[in-house]
Order: structure tokens, then sequence, then C-alpha cells
């Protein structure tokens, strides 16, 4: 009896909770040019909370989806602005600079966050199975407007922050900007920058509606990428890549990778 019950009872309160996460995001956007962004997010939600949640598949990539966007209101989101972020890709980062004929690397877990709309895009292509996602930039001179889509780059956990740190003061000093090494054949396709740099970058051309992305209390990296991808085949497509992303999530936590090294003259490695 107590089973039969739990069985019709969770795949109602998965849905109830969806939808109330949609509701609660639209209803707290306070600027109208916001609202056009996350209503996209909300129809999405809601669409994917109707789905036949009889089907035991169904219903664990909606909880999956739940568990995504519970995380993304305690943890990205700053509901009392309504200013709403979801993560986009978890991965590891590795970052080169070259500083007095050294190139040093700094390695560190990541997840790249941005503006809830609806999901038709995401920064690179999708994850690849069966292996936590790796990306390799290099800190260069580039001349460089970010517009979006955009996000915000951030540490795993607070040592993974730290990591970064160091990245961050090269790219606001020198004035360069991260890049794939590989370019074209990098499964991250993004250019790196400080939000301070891309505040005065984007000033002196236009205010994008979710320049609200560049502020945080303190300085921070932030990325955009080129908004190439084709529109969804149906709105249940994304959900794969949310389960994919949460499963490279719990394979970051589990390892960790040197977080600094220190490679031979520049020069010698020509």
């Amino acid at each position: 009896m107590y089973g039969e019950l739990s069985t019709k009872l969770v795949p109602t309160v998965v849905c109830e909770r969806l939808q109330r996460i949609a509701s609660k995001i639209e209803s707290s956007v306070q600027d109208a040019g916001d609202f056009v962004n996350v209503k996209g997010a909300a129809d999405w939600i809601r669409s994917v909370a109707q789905g036949n949640t009889s089907r035991m598949r169904i219903l664990s990539e909606n909880a999956a989806v739940l568990d995504m966007l519970e995380e993304s209101l305690q943890t990205y989101s700053d509901p009392s602005k309504g200013r709403y972020l979801w993560p986009v890709w978890f991965g590891q980062l590795s970052i080169d600079s070259f500083v007095t004929g050294t190139r040093l690397r700094n390695t560190a877990r990541v997840v790249i966050t941005a503006p809830m709309q609806y999901p038709s895009f995401i920064p690179g292509s999708s994850l690849v199975t069966n292996h936590t996602p790796c990306a390799v930039l290099r800190c260069e001179p580039r001349n460089i407007v970010p517009i979006p889509p955009w996000g915000r780059i951030e540490g795993l956990d607070a040592e993974d922050q730290d990591v970064l740190r160091p990245v961050l003061q090269r790219l606001e000093t020198w004035g360069q900007v991260g890049v794939p090494v590989g370019y074209n054949t990098d499964p991250l396709d993004i250019r790196i920058v400080t939000n301070g740099q891309a505040q005065q970058l984007t000033e002196r051309v236009f205010r994008p509606r979710t320049s609200w992305v560049l502020d945080t209390p303190e300085p921070s990296l932030v990325c955009c990428w080129q908004d190439d991808s084709a529109e969804l085949s149906d709105n249940r497509e994304y959900v794969s890549y949310i389960i994919e992303m949460l499963k490279a999530r719990s394979r970051l936590r589990k390892v960790k990778e040197p977080p600094y090294r220190e490679y031979a003259p520049a020069q010698a490695l020509r």
C-alpha cells in the first residue's frame, strides 16, 4: 500500500516543484528585458514537467532537471534581484600563461553559468561520454568586445577558485584574453576575460540587458562564445545534456589534478 502511494506521489511532487520554480523565476524578475529570457526558461521547464512521468525514465530525467534547477536557485542565482543563472558546462580548465619566458599552467575544475533562458545553445559541443570534459586555453593579447551569449566561470570549490585567481590577475594586468589552444578542435570554444575588462569594453559599444552577469562583489572571470547552435528538435533534447553535465560534475568532485605547473622556458618549447 505504502509503495503504491509513493509511486503515485513522487511524480506529482516532482511535477509540482518544477512548476513552482517556473512560476518563481517569472514572478520575481524585475526587468522587462530579463523577463524575455526567463519566460523562455519557464516555458521549457513547464514542458519538461508535463512529460509522461508514469514512465520511470521520464521521471528520473525530470528529477535530474529538478536537482539542477534547485542548485541553480540556491547556489548561482540571486532571486532577490530577479537574476537567475544556471550551469551550462562542468569541466576542467587548464589555462597557460607565459611569464618571463616560462610557461605556467593553472588547472581547475570549473562550472560555467549563464542567464536562464530557453536552452537553444550551449558553449561548445556536447559532452563526450565516459570521461570528464577538459579544455586547454592560453592567455594572449587579443582585441575582442565580449557580447552575449556569455556566462561566469567559477571554481567548483574554494580551492579551485584560488587556482583561478592568478589567471584573473594576469588577464587584468596585461589586458589579455583566454582563448582555446586547439581552436576548432577544442570542445569548449569560448573567450575568457575578467568582468572588469568586459565592463569597460562593452560600455564603449552598448550595454546588453544581461550585463548584470558582469556585476560581482569581487573581480571574477567571465566568458563569451558564438551562438551558432541549432534550435532544439524537441523540448526534451536538452534534458540529456543536463544529465551528462551532472555526471561530469560527479566525476569532477572525485578527481583533482595538480593545480599549478611550471614548464621549461618558452623558447625551449619551440
